[in-house]
C-alpha cells in the first residue's frame, strides 16, 4: 500500500445525493464541471460552503428566497364535490431589487408578500432575518 504524507493527501470531492428527477432534467455535461471542487480548498469549512452553494444552484425550487413561502397542498373540488389533489403555488416573481449597502442590483425570486414587506423593512434587514448573504446573488 502506498502511504501519502499530509501534504500529498487529496480531499475527495463531496458526494451529493439528488432525487433521480433532477438528473432527468440536467444532463451530465452540465453537472460534471460543478462536481469537481476548486483546487484552492484548504479547510472543511470551504468545502461545506461549496456544497451549499452548489445545491442552491442545482435545486432551485419554487420558494421565496426571503420568506420561504412555497406551494400549499390542497384539493380541487368539482361541482359534484369530487376532490382531487392540486398545488396552490406561491405567487413568485423574479425581481431585481436595489441593495443600498452593496450599492448594486440583486436578482431574487420573491413572493408578492415579500415585495410589499421589502418596502417597509428594507432588503438588508429581511436578508439578515432569512440568513441570506446577498453577496452571492
Amino acid at each position: 500500500m502506498l502511504k501519502l504524507s499530509e501534504a500529498e493527501a487529496v480531499i475527495p470531492p463531496p458526494i451529493i445525493l439528488l432525487p433521480s428527477s433532477y438528473f432527468l432534467r440536467l444532463t451530465w455535461e452540465l453537472l460534471a464541471p460543478l462536481l469537481i471542487p476548486p483546487s484552492n480548498f484548504q479547510t472543511l469549512d470551504t468545502i461545506g460552503n461549496y456544497v451549499i452553494n452548489l445545491l442552491e444552484i442545482v435545486l432551485m425550487s419554487r420558494r421565496c428566497q426571503l420568506t420561504g413561502k412555497k406551494a400549499n397542498n390542497s384539493f380541487a373540488v368539482s361541482h359534484s364535490h369530487r376532490r382531487t389533489k392540486r398545488l396552490q403555488n406561491a405567487n413568485l416573481q423574479n425581481k431585481r431589487v436595489w441593495w443600498a449597502e452593496g450599492n448594486r442590483w440583486v436578482k431574487l425570486k420573491l413572493s408578492t408578500k415579500a415585495i410589499k414587506t421589502l418596502e417597509t423593512k428594507g432588503l438588508q434587514k429581511m436578508a439578515n432575518e432569512a440568513g441570506i448573504n446577498l453577496n452571492h446573488y
